[in-house]
């Protein structure tokens, strides 16, 4: 008779996806989503419309701010990933010259990456911080729809520029200890970081610190579980490693981080620049309904890609060993888990978010529902270039380069535009008609091309 229940087979299962990476990954989205639903359903009863404007300006002055270091922290981690394959030297760009590793990890090299590394971002803390004061006060005292800046918005603002200078310092041991495929360890340092900053919001706001609170809660998170994955990190590393570790400079990296760093703003232009241009166009009470509406989109999106993302640092590998068939199949599958999860949640948004945020009592809305169907769509097709440029960048090489710039300097002058004279139709339109002839078609057709070459590169 055949058994129908294994008990001994399901706890197995059941096990195995506990200790998954995609598991934690989600379990990160998910609090995120909840907790972006108790803290900011809290923040925008007890903050006017106007304010939360305020705050969406201030959070994507600190992305454009943190793009400094041209994501050279991501480089770091991958090239981690190659040499956690046994890889004993990684050209500056492509994989063409590796050869598959079989002696075991090279922790001397990982050593050195951190050596290399810690005098570099304490400078990047520096920059940070400063370049924030600077822009943001320009930005301030530029744009027309700024109202008059208060005690409270001044103390915000400063203390995120410093803590964003902060977070910045710890910002490759975060990305370091991904690229070591700590997937999962990286996971909950995540979820501990966001416990923390929603613990911080909700407490500052029911103390009345208004928009600090906001700004408070945001740098726990940019702090707290960057310094801890450096102290989890330095306990992976044989202490051997550090007596003759790989000498590198910043040099080695350049080639391929500079094209990344403007890969990473072409990206920023064409789709999170326009939140400033809706401020900069309409007014803040607008701006926070566009802002909230894409919040929550991102979340979606980061939330779907969560099937992929977690691979990256295996994808890495397996390219640096020369296994692209099994590369291959392993993002094709995770794409298609990406695309319908992204569609059945973004179907569940549109007609939830509007009566659930009438029921928390929220002071902001999301956009009206065609404009908010919009805005899921282009986030959709921005995951969708995003996939295939992310699985681009693990041959450690930034082909759509040109791409993505050209698409991010035609989406941002369209906003503005199109902005202008249609408002928030033209805002959304902007992004799509600048990426429908380049990134839309180009990055999707560079990335499967390169499937078919054997080299890995």
């Amino acid at each position: 008779m055949i058994r129908l229940f294994n008990s001994t087979a399901i706890a197995k299962v059941v096990r195995r996806f506990w200790r998954s990476a995609v598991l934690w990954g989600f379990a990160v989205v998910v609090l995120r989503a909840i907790g972006f639903t108790v803290a900011m359903s809290y923040a925008l009863r007890q903050l006017p419309p106007a304010d939360m404007g305020f705050w969406y300006v201030l959070i994507n002055l600190a992305a454009l701010a943190c793009i400094i270091e041209l994501g050279l922290s991501t480089t770091i981690g991958r090239f981690a990933s190659y040499f956690l394959s046994g890889t004993e030297f990684v050209p500056a760009l492509c994989l063409d010259s590796v050869s598959p590793g079989g002696k075991g990890p090279n922790f001397p090299a990982i050593a050195g990456l951190i050596k290399m590394a810690q005098p570099l971002y304490f400078k990047f803390g520096v920059f940070v911080t400063g370049i924030m004061l600077l822009g943001g006060t320009l930005w301030f005292a530029l744009s027309p729809s700024m109202p008059a800046i208060e005690r409270g918005h001044v103390q915000a603002f400063v203390l995120l520029a410093v803590g964003s200078g902060v977070g910045m310092v710890g910002l490759f041991w975060w990305r370091l200890l991904f690229g070591m495929d700590r997937v999962k360890t990286w996971n909950k340092l995540f979820v501990l970081g966001l416990l923390v900053q929603y613990a911080v919001c909700i407490i500052g706001l029911s103390l009345g610190w208004g928009l600090t609170a906001l700004v408070a809660g945001t740098v726990a998170f940019y702090i707290l579980p960057r310094w801890m994955a450096r102290k989890t990190l330095l306990t992976l590393i044989p202490e051997d490693s550090w007596r003759a570790p790989v000498h590198f400079t910043w040099r080695h990296f350049w080639p391929m981080t500079w094209r990344s760093g403007i890969a990473n703003l072409g990206a920023y232009l064409c789709l999170q620049s326009t939140t400033l241009i809706c401020a900069h166009v309409t007014d803040l009470e607008t701006t926070a309904s566009y802002g909230l509406t894409m919040q929550i989109a991102v979340m979606l999106h980061e939330f779907s890609a969560t099937w992929l993302s977690v691979k990256y640092p295996e994808i890495s590998r397996m390219r640096a060993q020369k296994r692209m068939q099994e590369v291959r199949m392993l993002v094709t599958t995770r794409m298609i888990l990406t695309i319908l999860t992204y569609t059945a949640g973004a179907l569940a948004a549109i007609f939830i978010g509007p009566p659930l945020l009438r029921l928390l009592g929220s002071r902001t809305s999301l956009l009206a529902l065609p404009q908010a169907a919009a805005m899921f769509g282009v986030v959709a097709l921005h995951l969708f270039v995003g996939m295939h440029a992310a699985v681009l960048r693990t041959g450690n090489h930034v082909p759509q380069l040109r791409s993505y710039l050209a698409s991010g300097l035609i989406s941002t002058v369209l906003a503005l535009v199109l902005g202008v004279r249609f408002g928030i139709p033209g805002l959304l339109a902007a992004p799509v008609i600048g990426q429908m002839l380049l990134n839309y078609v180009w990055v999707p057709i560079l990335c499967w091309r390169e499937f078919r070459n054997d080299n890995g590169a």
